[in-house]
């Protein structure tokens, strides 16, 4: 039921007021209103009031109408079509003039908008007994080049946005690869089965569809007749902001897989174009429409709450229609391209915008959904900049780049062809809240105007005859009756037809058949007294028309001289009005140019002076920020200061902490020192006694003719631990000797010249082998256990000090034998009248009586013997 409301809270919106006159060389984006038909009963929000007016009225269940913003709104188009309008009707006003435009060698784009569902892929397509506006172009494109065409291959795209002019030998040879590389067609399936969308078969509902279709019978006029045509269609969609050819050539077993997309480049031109895509040469309505069809197949679309076929990308078809003049003799075309004319007209199907909550789309649709939305947003955004610019003469930059669809159409707004939209609307009071928005960004689409392109000249002045094709024509019709009077080919070309003069018929047969031999002469001797008198006769014709021809030639040389003449008096009349026309033109270029400067100069001062403007906020600007900035920097700079030094506070406490568990420890260390010094100085039986907290033992005073000997980590007795007193001694104490194990064969290694040491301490080797130089064969053998290497050298002091290294021989895996060194004794040789600082023993220790202790603990007396 239909909600019942009154008008009485419904307000009118007054006027626009009317927009000043536009400037020369621009035009309005033309916007044209078609409405789609109502059901029966349905209510409706959009009502035609005029061939030029709608007014739109918010329902009761509008969110305009509940917040208390709904008003009536007239929205005025260039022409608003009614809900029975045809096809035809829709065409006629909107496409014709682009399809002129466009064989006058000009640009056009033609692009339906609309909210989803509201008939914008009807309007361009349309049904095959009512085509839209697509294949109707298609018709009158056809209709109008039928007679002017070029032969296949004859132009061919160059990759880059442009075409190459080929002769026809090499066109040729391009039809005739075309016609190998087609398959060739099968045997007729028995049964007939639905291609699969995006293959290249035609499916039985499109060969239907062909069939039943009503071709559109109008053409355009004034087409340039010395001019060849060719036809090249492209088609691509953008789907999630990327961009896929529909025409692409994809193997039946790679059409399962994704289609690969394509870049948008920028030609020699300036001229935005889809790069690589697949442009396809067409020279009839139903290859046309084909490719149309297969790329209609591989378009993305999708079920939703609003459509059973809505479209989830933008579509757009582009028309590109190529012309260059014939030669001189109008058969071939001019292969220069210079003198090439590109026409193109690209018709747009934008997907519809939709509401998340209207359509409860999720997963791949609502990412398509949003990205319709977002690109529509930008199209959107960049009228509106379009039109800022141009009602107050800012400069901002377009966002044409923001989005693929705008970014392709840049070149058209920026003047380089006539941009139309049709506004699809569908009236029901269901879609008032995004039909709303429909009006606004058309309305103000119409407020944006595009340079008018320049004409371009299709009379390309290089002096060529007009009507050429024409009398080529009618040369070639004439010499094919020519030639099939006198016996030619009819399909022979004018360089190839025979003499028009013929001597008479074929010669008889001269076969010699006996008893027929009078009568072959005789034949023969007849047909050449007639070829004879033909002779005669067509001699005679060629010297009368040889004669008419020299007089012909005279009367025509004195024309000659008559009109050089003549042409030299017009050429001195011609050169001093061309003096006097350069002089002219010499100071309108001056004029200009001062003018040109005079404008450039106060362009820049006014441009200087927005700079200056400009500089001068934003130093104002950069020194409150630096301000700002240097308080903020001081403010860290203080924390980070506070910060700092509590760090550096509390470093210290540890490091002098530190420090002073370190002296601490090398006090103790030193007291320990002292402690068992004074132990090894007051107890005599505790001689071999070391310190256990310095790493390294305290030099000892040595006795005059004795040697100090290091302890030897294998010696239990100076050891780390003290060692408990002992009452008896282990070893006779003038032959003490350092503790070796009893190896029984020692390898003693020496060198040649050793020096022998009177010390008591001696290493106890009882079965010993010297050698000075080692051989193998002494430690293979399976007696040596041990080995001893000695070496001397001198000390930092100058005395000579013994090393004895030691190791055990042991046998290896391999069979052989290894010596494994695990000990060294160090017998050193020192000089008891040697100066030593006191400090070594410890303050408040006597030199004198340490060392009188020390040699009564080592000899048993106190007396000094010389060495």
């Amino acid at each position: 039921m239909r909600p019942l409301r009154t008008k009485a809270g419904v307000r009118k919106t007054p006027g626009r007021p009317a927009r000043p006159a536009l400037p020369e060389g621009v035009d309005p984006v033309q916007v044209v209103c078609r409405l789609r038909p109502a059901a029966d009963g349905e209510e409706k929000c959009v009502e035609q009031l005029d061939d030029t007016a709608v007014l739109v009225t918010p329902p009761a269940h509008s969110q305009a109408f509940r917040y208390g913003t709904a008003k009536e709104q007239q929205y005025k188009f260039n022409v608003v079509f009614p809900e029975l309008a045809s096809q035809k009707q829709v065409f006629d006003a909107v496409a014709r003039p682009l399809v002129s435009d466009l064989l006058s060698g000009k640009n056009g784009l033609l692009f339906a908008y609309g909210i989803t569902g509201s008939g914008k892929t009807h309007t361009m397509m349309g049904t095959p007994s009512d085509g839209g506006i697509m294949p109707r172009c298609i018709d009158v494109i056809f209709n109008s080049i039928v007679n002017y065409q070029a032969r296949r291959y004859v132009f061919k795209p160059d990759r880059l946005n442009s075409f190459d002019v080929q002769n026809e030998a090499d066109a040729m040879l391009d039809r005739q690869r075309e016609i190998l590389s087609t398959p060739k067609p099968g045997k007729t399936p028995r049964k007939r089965r639905v291609a699969p969308a995006g293959s290249g078969s035609v499916t039985p509902e499109e060969s239907d569809a062909a069939s039943t279709r009503v071709p559109e019978i109008s053409q355009v006029s004034g087409l340039d007749e010395d001019n060849a045509y060719a036809v090249f269609v492209s088609y691509v969609e953008i789907y999630n902001n990327y961009v896929y050819d529909l025409l692409e050539e994809v193997a039946p077993e790679n059409m399962k897989k994704s289609m690969q997309s394509r870049m948008l480049r920028e030609d020699n031109n300036k001229n935005i174009y889809v790069h690589g895509v697949s442009e396809v040469e067409v020279s009839s309505p139903s290859e046309a429409l084909e490719a149309l069809r297969r790329g209609q197949r591989r378009r993305k679309v999708a079920h939703t709450t609003l459509n059973t076929e809505s479209s989830r990308s933008h579509s757009v078809f582009t028309i590109r229609v190529v012309q260059a003049p014939l030669d001189p003799r109008g058969e071939e075309v001019l292969d220069d391209k210079a003198l090439m004319v590109v026409g193109q007209l690209s018709l747009v199907d934008l997907a519809g915008s939709e509401r998340t909550n209207r359509t409860k789309n999720n997963g791949d649709r609502l990412r398509e959904a949003g990205n319709i939305n977002n690109s529509l947003m930008v199209l959107r955004t960049c009228i509106e900049t379009l039109r800022e610019n141009q009602l107050t003469g800012a400069n901002k930059m377009v966002p044409y780049r923001d989005s693929r669809i705008t970014h392709l159409f840049k070149n058209y707004f920026d003047g380089e062809g006539k941009v139309k939209m049709v506004v699809c609307v569908n009236p029901r009071a269901d879609e008032y809240d995004e039909t709303i928005h429909v009006m606004k960004f058309a309305e103000l689409t119409q407020e944006v105007v595009v340079a008018r392109p320049a004409d371009r000249p299709l009379d390309v002045g290089i002096g060529l005859t007009p009507g050429r094709r024409k009398a080529n024509q009618i040369l070639r019709e004439a010499q094919r009756r020519l030639g099939s009077e006198v016996g030619a080919p009819s399909d022979a070309s004018p360089d190839e037809l025979g003499p028009v003069f013929c001597l008479g018929p074929v010669w008889p047969s001269m076969a010699m058949t006996p008893g027929e031999e009078e009568e072959t002469v005789r034949c023969l001797v007849r047909f050449l007294e007639r070829r004879v008198q033909l002779r005669a006769t067509l001699l005679h014709d060629l010297h009368r028309q040889q004669d008419a021809f020299r007089q012909l030639l005279v009367k025509t040389e004195m024309e000659m001289a008559a009109l050089r003449q003549e042409n030299g008096t017009l050429r001195a009349a011609s050169e001093g009005s061309g003096r006097r026309t350069a002089a002219l033109e010499a100071r309108l270029a001056s004029a200009e140019a001062a003018n040109d400067s005079l404008t450039r100069r106060f362009r820049e001062l006014n441009d200087n002076q927005a700079a200056l403007v400009n500089e001068l906020d934003e130093k104002e600007m950069k020194l409150n920020q630096e301000g700002l900035e240097r308080e903020r920097v001081k403010q860290r700079m203080k924390t980070r200061m506070q910060i700092e030094k509590e760090r550096l506070a509390s470093d210290m406490k540890n490091k002098i902490k530190v420090n002073r568990e370190q002296m601490k420890t090398e006090i103790r260390a030193k007291d320990e020192k002292l402690r068992a010094l004074r132990d090894i100085i007051n107890n005599d039986d505790a001689r071999f006694a070391v310190p256990s907290a310095p790493p390294t033992p305290a030099p000892r005073p040595s006795v005059s003719g004795e040697a100090a000997i290091r302890p030897s980590r294998s010696d239990p007795r100076l050891s780390a631990t003290p060692q408990p007193k002992r009452t008896v001694p282990i070893a006779n104490p003038r032959h003490r000797r350092s503790k070796s194990t009893d190896a029984e064969v020692w390898l003693d290694h020496r060198p040649g010249h050793v020096l022998e040491l009177a010390t008591i301490f001696q290493p106890k080797m009882k079965k010993r082998k010297s050698v000075t130089k080692l051989d193998a064969k002494d430690v293979i053998n399976d007696k040596t256990s041990k080995y001893v290497l000695t070496h001397q050298d001198q000390d930092s002091a100058g005395e000579v000090e013994t090393h004895k290294i030691k190791g055990d021989v042991v046998p290896t895996v391999g069979g052989g034998r290894a010596v494994i060194f695990n000990d060294m004794e160090t017998l050193r040789l020192s000089n008891p009248g040697a100066k030593r600082p006191s400090d070594e023993l410890g303050p408040g220790v006597d030199r004198e009586q340490t060392r009188d202790r020390c040699s009564t603990a080592l000899e048993g007396h106190s007396k000094r013997h010389k060495t």
